[in-house]
């Protein structure tokens, strides 16, 4: 343990209303647990109202500018930390494992509040974020609610993320039962040489993240790369869920496969109300998209389900094989994929390669895929499409075709039961969506 408190244990244990400001740590590269507060907080400790500033140089396992490691095994009540700030950088060495702005790694029923960062990360083994090493585990249910992270992350890490580079919690398909991320923030960038780059996380698994924004560029020379997540995770008999988040930079891959707007691999999620707005770019990539690079239902019991979704990009630009405006491949081997109320607006679509959207890649391969009610998966407005507005199956060519501009038609519609919300072509005109100008995207509404 390496930090001004090496370890604050149990629920008498509180730290609160302190700074540490240019403070400092350097360790020889086998130090676990590094700090500028704490070590370790675990057993009902309590961080309230901290502050630290300042650099740790050469650490090992779990590193954060607040606390290395946040853990418990009990709910009676569980370690918590509110109103958190730090600033300064962490760099990890060829040792670094687990390392974040504010925690390192946070493992237990854990409840974090009001945390924020300014830091710069480095290291060379794995799991490196800008806000939180790691967050969660399979037993317990943690939970981080008003955060945000400002920074920049240069890694050869696997597993990479802005808010956290694993997100995982308990099996579960019911939503509040899961690890959850809400009204997280952040901003920055994020280059990496290893597998699995995402802006908000690197890989989601038992989790659900809502209200969030991803303002991150995220570029890698290799492995999996999402402007929100690269990899989302599947899990028996359970479900993530994203409500309400956006991803909103840059996205390049140089080399590797699987690159998507919003992620780069979709293997079991419920996803509604989001978008990304940005630019993704790949040289020779296999499987790159919009939104998605890959949606891939693995088991039976998997569920994807993406609604209330868009994509606004600049440029979708490269790939070798597999390349599509929504995404580069949807395979629904193992289990039916639903994507409805969804659309692309793309400026400049290219690839070198094979479109995703031929009759191997994209028809139905074993279960039903639908797309009800979407406009334009596949390719933008001013290209041609092999996806009709009223939710036809692509053409099996998979080459580009006299599809022409798509008209969004929202001019008549239907009202509900109780003549309160227009609904047009499967569209929720009042509550979901507003309509910006004639034949234009509809954009969503603010909540």
């Amino acid at each position: 343990y390496q930090a001004f408190f090496p370890i604050l244990t149990g629920t008498s244990s509180e730290l609160k209303n302190i700074a540490f400001i240019n403070a400092g740590a350097l360790g020889d590269g086998s130090n676990n647990y590094s700090a500028l507060a704490v070590g370790q907080a675990s057993n009902g400790a309590t961080l309230t109202n901290i502050f630290a500033s300042g650099n740790i140089t050469t650490g090992a396992y779990a590193m954060g500018l607040i606390a290395g490691r946040v853990i418990d095994t009990t709910t009676s009540p569980a370690a918590s930390a509110t109103n958190i700030i730090s600033e300064g950088a962490i760099i990890g060495g060829a040792n670094g494992v687990r390392i974040g702005g504010v925690f390192g790694m946070v493992q237990g029923p854990i409840a974090i509040s009001k945390a924020g960062t300014m830091a710069y990360t480095s290291g060379d083994v794995g799991n490196m974020s800008i806000l939180i090493g790691t967050f969660g585990n399979t037993s317990y249910q943690a939970t981080l609610e008003n955060a945000w992270g400002h920074g920049h992350t240069s890694s050869a890490a696997l597993y990479v993320g802005g808010a956290t580079s694993i997100c995982s919690g308990p099996p579960s398909l019911t939503e509040s039962a899961l690890t959850s991320l809400k009204d997280v923030y952040v901003w920055g960038s994020i280059n990496n040489t290893a597998n699995y780059s995402g802006g908000m996380v690197g890989q989601l698994a038992d989790c659900s993240i809502s209200d969030s924004i991803s303002y991150v560029d995220v570029t890698a020379t290799t492995g999996s790369v999402g402007g929100f997540a690269a990899r989302i995770y599947r899990s028996p008999a359970t479900a993530n869920y994203i409500t309400n988040c956006s991803a909103q930079g840059d996205v390049t891959l140089v080399g590797g496969n699987y690159v998507g707007g919003f992620a780069a691999t979709i293997e079991n999620a419920i996803i509604s109300k989001s978008f990304f707005s940005g630019s993704v770019t790949a040289s020779s990539s296999i499987r790159v998209g919009g939104f998605a690079g890959s949606i891939l239902p693995i088991n039976t019991t998997d569920i994807i389900t993406i609604s209330d979704s868009y994509v606004s990009s600049s440029t979708v630009a490269g790939g070798s094989n597999r390349v599509g405006g929504f995404a580069g491949s949807v395979e629904s081997v193992a289990a039916p994929v639903t994507i409805t109320t969804s659309y692309v607006d793309i400026g400049t679509f290219t690839y070198t390669g094979t479109l995703g959207t031929d009759a191997s890649e994209f028809i139905p391969l074993v279960n039903t895929v639908d797309y009800t009610a979407s406009y334009g998966l596949l390719f933008d407005q001013a290209g041609a499409s092999a996806l009709e507005s009223s939710g036809a199956a692509p053409a099996s060519s998979g080459a580009l075709g006299a599809g022409g501009a798509y008209s969004y038609d929202f001019s008549s519609g239907t009202q509900s039961a109780n003549e309160s919300v227009l609904i047009v072509n499967g569209w929720d005109i009042t509550n979901v969506w507003e309509v910006t100008g004639d034949n234009l995207p509809p954009t969503l509404r603010a909540d």
